[in-house]
């Protein structure tokens, strides 16, 4: 509890900075019509005050727009057992929730969802930041793993198509088929905006030289090797096509993709790359 509270106000220090709100730029901006306004609350966009209003009321009121009324944020966490490391899997929940806090500071409705054997799962629609350290607070034992890796990865199910205007966040490490590229497709033509948040161990970007014994997580098989600086190098260029592999799938489908070095967090990445594809 205590380390998401920590994560709300700096979630919360980053979405009151200088320029556009994150969440602003997730839903990528434009013109959408008044049609109404409610009470301002710390932390909202001062662009937004109704003036008018406030001349009547003598009280601060911010405007609504139609997209952000009827917009809605889904969160799909990758529970995959290629997720499991430690900390890989504590970033993967904290960018979650973040989004999710972010995407309802911006207007939007937000909420997690997941996959259990096949069986979706979710926390309920967040409506508005005060209760936020509550509602997600159930993440804290959700764990990754579990029965098969197709049974738990984010596009796994149905996906039904947006209200209005809808983000579609998959928070996965993309690796060994956890985003099949024709399911994303599929959402892009249900109308979805897409963000691909691709959270990855320290190790997995730059692993150490040594020999180890490794556990495939998603088979269970050990295999030992030798990581010398011939296989290094190998390897890192291997991760590297992997990478700007789902970096030209994501232009070419008019996603966004993120990279999330677990050992950094996702505020630092969020504050440093503010939701923009990485070159």
């Amino acid at each position: 509890m205590a380390a998401l509270e920590a994560l709300s106000r700096r979630a919360e220090r980053l979405g009151a900075g200088a320029g556009a709100a994150p969440a602003d730029e997730l839903r990528g901006g434009g013109h959408s019509d008044i049609v109404g306004a409610r009470p301002y609350t710390s932390g909202d966009d001062l662009r937004d005050l109704d003036w008018a209003a406030y001349a009547r009321f003598e009280r601060l009121y911010i405007r609504e727009r139609e997209r952000e009324r009827g917009g809605e944020m889904r969160v799909r966490l990758d529970r995959s057992a290629s997720m499991a490391e430690p900390r890989k899997w504590r970033e993967a929940r904290r960018a979650a929730a973040t989004l999710a806090y972010l995407g309802v500071r911006g207007g939007l409705r937000a909420r997690i969802e997941w996959f259990d054997g096949g069986r979706p799962a979710s926390l309920p629609w967040l409506l508005r930041r005060e209760g936020f350290l509550a509602w997600a607070a159930p993440l804290n034992t959700l764990a990754a793993g579990g029965r098969g890796m197709a049974a738990c990865t984010p596009l796994e199910g149905d996906l039904p198509p947006p209200s209005v205007h809808g983000e579609l966040v998959l928070v996965t490490d993309l690796l060994d088929g956890a985003v099949a590229p024709d399911r994303l497709d599929a959402a892009c033509r249900q109308g979805w905006h897409v963000l691909l948040l691709q959270v990855l161990s320290h190790h997995e970007l730059a692993p150490p030289l040594g020999r180890y014994r490794i556990l495939d997580p998603e088979t269970g098989m050990e295999v030992e090797i030798d990581i010398d600086a011939a296989a290094c190098a190998s390897y890192e260029r291997e991760m590297a096509a992997l990478l700007e592999g789902w970096r030209r799938l994501a232009l070419a489908h008019g996603m966004r993709h993120v990279l999330c070095d677990a050992r950094r967090g996702i505020l630092d990445v969020l504050s440093g790359a503010r939701m923009k594809s990485p070159a």
